[in-house]
């Protein structure tokens, strides 16, 4: 549903008492809210092959462990959106794995956008394979994301979140180790504010 006036689709929004919000503030207001996501969306893209280079050189010394939670959340504290640093890793973490095990795939998916290498990361092997030989003829064609989700929702069996008693030891570990790294990073103002960003809302 758009906003009732116009702004552009970072403020559009479903819930009410938003909505009226967005009505009665001051255009100005609303208008510097869209100032900053257009602003923040543009540096993060900017600065995005610097971050996944980073990335690549963490994952490349150490990529089990906490490793990559400790790499999160430094991302995060930098102001990198935490979907976007999701999708970096596992894509990064993906990339390397076919260059490990000398996977003839390697080069090709590296080419790929990483929001397209993140969704062929969670493939099951046989759809990753019918990818790569068919669609993309052996690496031959580049391949869409959207390709690739299509091709995942037709040959792969709907998961469905398994409800586990150490969910909730998970989330405890999880806090932990954000307050740990909130303690860490007392002296920089900017990256606390982003932690207890996080913080929230894990709890």
């Amino acid at each position: 549903m758009s906003n009732p006036i116009g702004y552009q689709a970072s403020l559009t929004t479903t819930n009410p008492s938003i909505l009226k919000a967005i009505q009665l503030s001051n255009p100005n207001t609303i208008s510097r809210l869209e100032e900053f996501y257009n602003k923040s969306s543009r540096l993060e893209n900017e600065y995005k092959a610097d971050a996944l280079t980073f990335i690549e050189d963490t994952l490349r010394i150490q990529s089990g462990g906490e490793t990559k939670r400790d790499l999160t959340l430094l991302l995060l504290g930098l102001g990198f959106k935490k979907a976007n640093v999701s999708k970096m890793i596992e894509a990064t973490r993906f990339t390397l794995q076919l260059e490990r095990e000398k996977s003839d795939a390697a080069g090709w998916v590296k080419s790929l956008p990483v929001s397209t290498q993140y969704v062929l990361s969670s493939c099951e092997d046989k759809t990753f394979q019918q990818v790569w030989a068919n669609e993309s003829e052996w690496g031959e064609k580049p391949i869409t994301k959207s390709q690739v989700e299509a091709l995942k929702s037709k040959h792969e069996a709907k998961s469905f979140p398994r409800e586990t008693p150490t969910n909730a030891s998970a989330k405890t570990d999880q806090l932990s180790t954000l307050l740990k790294a909130r303690d860490l990073v007392k002296d920089f103002p900017e990256l606390v504010v982003a932690i207890d960003k996080v913080i929230n809302e894990t709890t």
